[in-house]
Formats: C-alpha cells, sequence, structure tokens
C-alpha cells in the first residue's frame, strides 16, 4: 500500500514529545541509528572578564601626592596682620585630619590626610620645623611657637605641612600609603611695629604728627 508506506517514511522523521505542528517537529535529516538528536554548539563567547584588582599602596602613594588637600591657615597674636618689635609674635595653624571620598579603578575608594609636621618660615630668616600645630595662647608669653622680630617692618610669614596618608576599599580594613605630601598655607603678610611709650593728650586720629603717628 503506497498510502501506509508513505506514512511510514514519514514518522521515522517525526521528534516526538516536541513542540509544533502535530505530535512532532520535523527532522530534515534524521540518522537512522541516532533519530532525531539536539546538538550543543560549543561556546565562542570566551570566558568573562575579571575585573581588575584594587589599587594596591604602591598605586596610592603617587595618587595621595595628585589630591588637593585643603591648606592649614595661618594664624597670628597680638594680631592677624601685625606684631611688634622685640616681643614676642604668636603663632598657630588650623589643622586637622581631612577626607577625601574617590573611585578609582571602578572602587569606591575613602582617603584620610593627617597633618604630621608644620615647617614654619618666619620672614625674617628665622625657620622652626614643629611636630604639633601650636594653639592660640590665652598669654602670649606662653605660646608654644612664637618668633621675635628684631626690627620693624613687612614679612612674610610661610607655612608647610607634611601630611601622610591612610585608604580604605569599600568597608574593608585602613592601609597605610608610603611616603607623604607637604601642603603649602597661603602666605601671611604681617606689619611689625617699633614699640615705644609716649606720654601724649591725644590720638593719632586727633593729632597726626603725634609721635609715631604715620604722617
Amino acid at each position: 500500500n503506497n498510502s501506509e508506506s508513505d506514512s511510514g517514511k514519514r514518522s521515522g522523521k517525526r521528534r516526538s514529545g516536541s513542540s509544533g505542528k502535530g505530535n512532532g517537529d520535523y527532522c530534515p535529516n534524521v540518522n537512522p541509528l541516532l533519530g532525531c538528536a539536539t546538538v550543543d554548539l560549543p561556546d565562542t563567547t570566551g570566558p568573562a572578564e575579571l575585573p581588575p584588582p584594587p589599587p594596591s599602596p604602591t598605586f596610592m602613594e603617587s595618587q595621595f601626592k595628585k589630591y588637593s588637600i585643603p591648606p592649614a591657615v595661618i594664624n597670628s597674636l597680638p594680631g592677624d596682620s601685625w606684631g611688634i618689635a622685640q616681643r614676642k609674635t604668636a603663632f598657630w595653624a588650623d589643622a586637622s585630619t581631612k577626607y577625601i571620598n574617590d573611585t578609582i579603578l571602578g572602587y569606591s575608594i575613602t582617603v584620610k590626610a593627617t597633618p604630621r609636621k608644620y615647617h614654619w618660615n618666619f620672614g625674617d630668616g628665622n625657620t622652626l620645623h614643629t611636630k604639633h600645630p601650636g594653639n592660640k595662647p590665652s598669654d602670649i608669653n606662653q605660646a608654644r611657637i612664637y618668633n621675635v622680630y628684631k626690627a620693624p617692618g613687612n614679612v612674610t610669614v610661610k607655612l608647610s605641612t607634611t601630611y601622610t596618608g591612610m585608604y580604605k576599599v569599600g568597608n574593608s580594613p585602613w592601609m597605610t600609603i608610603p611616603g607623604s605630601t607637604d601642603i603649602s598655607s597661603r602666605n601671611a603678610e604681617l606689619r611689625i611695629y617699633r614699640f615705644h611709650k609716649y606720654l601724649v593728650n591725644k590720638s593719632c586720629e586727633e593729632d597726626p604728627t603725634g609721635p609715631d603717628c604715620e604722617q
């Protein structure tokens, strides 16, 4: 019977249990030994790319020097812009630990910059290097950092602060950054006056020609 023979040939080329029209999907080149088989092709996409490692302390050493750390502020007494020759002029620096948030190589980084040393140049040839910033004294004669100017005139006071650093990746422990960085403060311009005692009955505003009154 030709009808039965054709039907038998077609039924051998169907895969039962598959989705599609009728009882199965049509297999165009069925293997008489394996039947209608599914072949898995090799994966040609390759392995997933690994993320870069987090920044190392050596890498952070050069990065630390690039940060714009807010500089310490120079303060002085008896005035912020003046002092008296042959007497103490007190100095101190407003400096504190600074925190910097950054993203490096895709990692969230927190950097801690701590002031460690202070390098003073008082503008008259005298310098001082300290490990403390000083403080505003209640009595100028008890100042921790001071300079005695010998002569009146204008001076430029300079300060450079040495910072050391630490960093952490996310919530990991703190790691030390090798080396240090020096941050210069804004210069302080001071006018140093001479000190004399005069017995006067008028102020310089009342009598501009009085002793030590600027003409």
